[in-house]
This record gives C-alpha cells, sequence and structure tokens, in this order.
C-alpha cells in the first residue's frame, strides 16, 4: 500500500512540472519581440555642407588676388589677406585683410538652416564703427556656392547698398574661394583666395 501511495505522489509531481514547464514556455513565445530602432541621420542640408568646407582651412592665412574693382585703386599695392579665425557647425568668422588694415571681419552664420553673412567693421579704437554687421541671407544656395542679398536693416544703414549682393564660391577642389560684391548686375568688387597654400 505504501508503495502503491509513493508511486501516486511522484506521478502527481511529475504532472504538475509537466505543466508548470508548458506555461513558461507559452508564455516566453507569446511575449512580443523588442524592437530596435535604428537611428537615421538626416544628409546634410547645401547650407550646413557649405559652412562645412570652410573647417579643414581654419586657424590659417591665405593670399588673395584683386580680380575686379570698381575702384583699384583703393587696394593698389596692398596686399589682400583672409584669416580663418574659428569655425563650427554654426558660425564661421573670417578676418579680412588689406595690407594693415584689419577693420573688417565676414561671419557666417547657419541657425536653424538660415544662412546669413555680415560684415562686421571696427573703427581705429578697435570698437565696432557705426556703420557695422550689414549683409543679408541666403535665398537658396549650394554647397559650393551662396549669394547673399542686402537685407532690410543694411539697405536702411546704407541706402546705396541696398542691392548689393555678396557672393562667396568655393571650387569643386575646395582650393580657391572668389569673394565678390555686385550692386544690381554690377560687379563691384571681386577677389580670389588660394586656400592650397597657407601662409
Amino acid at each position: 500500500m505504501k508503495t502503491i501511495i509513493q508511486l501516486a505522489l511522484a506521478i502527481t509531481l511529475l504532472f504538475l512540472f509537466s505543466c508548470s514547464s508548458d506555461q513558461s514556455a507559452n508564455t516566453a513565445t507569446t511575449e512580443p519581440a523588442t524592437k530596435v530602432e535604428k537611428k537615421v541621420e538626416k544628409p546634410l542640408t547645401a547650407n550646413a555642407q557649405f559652412v562645412n568646407k570652410f573647417k579643414p582651412y581654419c586657424g590659417k592665412t591665405y593670399t588673395g588676388k584683386l580680380l575686379d574693382s570698381y575702384n583699384p585703386g583703393f587696394f593698389k599695392g596692398k596686399n589682400l589677406n583672409i584669416q580663418l579665425e574659428y569655425c563650427n557647425d554654426k558660425e564661421v568668422s573670417i578676418q579680412f585683410v588689406q595690407g594693415e588694415d584689419f577693420s573688417q571681419k565676414w561671419k557666417l552664420t547657419n541657425e536653424n538652416d538660415n544662412l546669413s553673412f555680415k560684415l562686421h567693421i571696427t573703427g581705429d579704437n578697435g570698437k565696432p564703427a557705426k556703420i557695422t554687421n550689414f549683409g543679408g541671407s541666403s535665398k537658396g544656395g549650394s554647397a559650393a556656392s551662396q549669394t547673399f542679398p542686402a537685407d532690410a536693416a543694411t539697405a536702411k544703414m546704407i541706402p546705396p547698398a541696398k542691392n548689393n549682393k555678396w557672393v562667396l564660391d568655393m571650387d569643386d577642389a575646395g582650393k580657391m574661394l572668389t569673394y565678390t560684391i555686385l550692386r544690381g548686375s554690377k560687379k563691384r568688387f571681386s577677389a580670389a583666395f588660394d586656400l592650397s597654400k597657407p601662409r
């Protein structure tokens, strides 16, 4: 009798263990698999690509040559240079040097994909000049070329420059930067800077 009871108990325990295992297996298979989302990086816009083109040349000085000017006498005997002071994803600061004149600085700013170009002018005392921080915002430029029509603030500050356009072009190889000022359709100034030979 004792042997029958022990056998019945063993069969009961085996049955209970089997049911428990089946429930665990069913639970494991019905749980939804955790999705692993891959982070897709957005391609850089033309404005962002243009700003990034300056990064390899930052911290150096480059020599330029005058291509055209409405008054070449202004630049006679003066060496033209640009110094790329600092560059990041949002801003590029370029000192434009004309002979011993360090009064002009160009600033490219890309804020929420709105690319602007402003000229900052300082006086002899190193403080901002009365007329400074003028320029405009790009209108549908490319990764290699950007045009900045004068904005309303510039037109108010410098009425004759209301139809100005500032143009920055970098060749496909990234070795030449051309800076041009247009007034309407007429070219007022143009200079090219050799980025392949830092000073």
